[in-house]
């Protein structure tokens, strides 16, 4: 294998892993903010659980997101 192939498959290696960095970025602070909502639920299902109302379509929203990641 020549220097200049060589060079093009790191070249390439190194923009994936890049990309894939930047993606793991965005779903671990996805995931992060996913969590920080259901520890806020936790805390008001043991402070208040007859207050306790849950909003179905943000509920399926940050799961469907949790999917995707």
């Amino acid at each position: 294998m020549t220097e200049e192939k060589q060079g093009e498959i790191y070249g390439r290696l190194v923009r994936e892993y890049q990309e894939i960095l930047t993606e793991l970025a965005a779903c671990s602070a996805e995931l992060k903010r996913i969590g920080e909502n259901f520890k806020a639920l936790g805390t008001d299902m043991i402070d208040q659980p007859e207050a306790l109302a849950i909003d179905q379509v943000s509920f399926n929203a940050d799961v469907a997101v949790t999917q995707g990641c």
